[in-house]
Parts: C-alpha cells; sequence; structure tokens
C-alpha cells in the first residue's frame, strides 16, 4: 500500500505542473516525475490501469515539449493498454487532452474529429458525468467551427445531463435523510423497549420485595406463634 501511494504521489506530481487547472504548466518538470513514476511501474510491477495513465501523462508532456514522435509513441501505448482493459475514462481524457493541444493552435476540425472519437468511448463508460463533460466539450468545439446546429444539440444534451445530475444528486440526498430518519426511528423504537424492559424488571423486582415481605412477616407471626404456644 505504501509503494503505491509513493506512486500515486509521483503521477500527481506530475499532473500538477502538467495541467494549467494548478497554475504551474512546467512541464519539464511534469515529464520528471511521469518517468518516475514510469520506473516505479516497473519495478514494482504496477502494470494495467496505472500503466496506461503513465503513458497518457508521458504522452501529453512530450507534445507539450515539441517531441511528437515520443509523444504519439506513448499515446498509441496508452490507447493500446486501455482499450484492452475497457479503461474508458482514461482513453477519453486521452483524446481530450490531444484535442485540446490543437484547439490552442486554432486548429478545430482536427480537434473536432477527436472529440468525436472521444465520445463513442465516453458512451461505453455509461459515467454521466463523463458524458456531460463531452457533450459540452463538443458543444464548444462546433460552435468554435461554427456549426451551430451540432453546437445547440449537445448543448442540449449538456443541460439535460446536468438537469439530471442535480436531480440524482437531490434523490441521494433525500435518500440519505430518509436513512437517518429511518436509523432515528429505530434507534428511539430500540430505546422504547429498553426502557420498557427495564420498566417490566422494575416492576418485577418491586413485586418480588413485596411478596418477600409479606412472607417474611408470615413466617415471622408463625414464628411468634410458635413460641407463645411453647412458652405456655
Amino acid at each position: 500500500m505504501a509503494i503505491r501511494n509513493q506512486l500515486q504521489m509521483l503521477d500527481f506530481f506530475g499532473d500538477y505542473y502538467y495541467y494549467s487547472a494548478f497554475g504551474q504548466q512546467k512541464f519539464d518538470s511534469a515529464s520528471k516525475y511521469y518517468l518516475l513514476a514510469r520506473e516505479f511501474i516497473v519495478e514494482h510491477g504496477f502494470y494495467g490501469y496505472f500503466e496506461s495513465d503513465n503513458y497518457h501523462g508521458l504522452a501529453n508532456v512530450y507534445r507539450r515539449l515539441g517531441q511528437k514522435d515520443s509523444a504519439e509513441k506513448y499515446f498509441q501505448k496508452c490507447l493500446t493498454l486501455a482499450e484492452e482493459a475497457k479503461n474508458y475514462g482514461v482513453i477519453y481524457s486521452l483524446y481530450l487532452d490531444k484535442a485540446e493541444t490543437l484547439e490552442e493552435k486554432k486548429k478545430f476540425k482536427e480537434a473536432l474529429e477527436l472529440k468525436k472519437e472521444a465520445y463513442k468511448y465516453v458512451q461505453a463508460s455509461g459515467f454521466i458525468e463523463f458524458i456531460a463533460r463531452a457533450d459540452h466539450q463538443l458543444y464548444l468545439t462546433y460552435k468554435a467551427v461554427g456549426d451551430y446546429a451540432n453546437a445547440l444539440n449537445y448543448y442540449e444534451k449538456y443541460n439535460l445531463a446536468q438537469d439530471s445530475m442535480k436531480k440524482e444528486a437531490a434523490a441521494g440526498r433525500y435518500a440519505e435523510l430518509e436513512a437517518k430518519y429511518n436509523a432515528k426511528e429505530k434507534e428511539d423504537e430500540i430505546i422504547r423497549l429498553q426502557n420498557e424492559n427495564l420498566q417490566q424488571a422494575r416492576d418485577y423486582l418491586f413485586w418480588i420485595l413485596i411478596i418477600g415481605a409479606v412472607l417474611l412477616a408470615f413466617i415471622s407471626w408463625l414464628n411468634l406463634r410458635l413460641r407463645r404456644k411453647n412458652a405456655e
């Protein structure tokens, strides 16, 4: 587990220096961490998902560094492994990241083809959040190429997915509250039954004491009567 955590940290630092969302975009640093992660994968046998995801990072960073041959090599390696393992999320990200670099160069038609290819995989994943993101990406690119009919189509799909996710989230919150309410009711019922049992035990003990006291008094009276007779 500790080794896996180290691998995930190396991959995270690669992403940290690669993706613009983190505000760094130091591609030399990103490649350094992705290559360290690659060494970890080979040394400790972390193949499958980890290897395909690492190839994805290397394809991205080499593309940014202008090393087209290396970028394409790792792109194909990632695609092959991810398809074998049916890691559709990795494939979607692989195509999308490549498309974004093309869009930065205003190559919207080429980017559109990649995003359309990515869309096939994201639909196969069945994850509504991924599909919504893909709808939004296609909307932006169709809009950029001037295909407003398709742009509108994917924008509407995106909004429907957003509404669906909101309803799903609301249903989840409702189910959570209902579960808590039911749990509270069960807890209250258990406490009520415990109190009833405790009260019954107290009542039982009270009557035992009463009966014991009566028996003791009766035995004392018999003993006193016997003494008097003996005395007579």
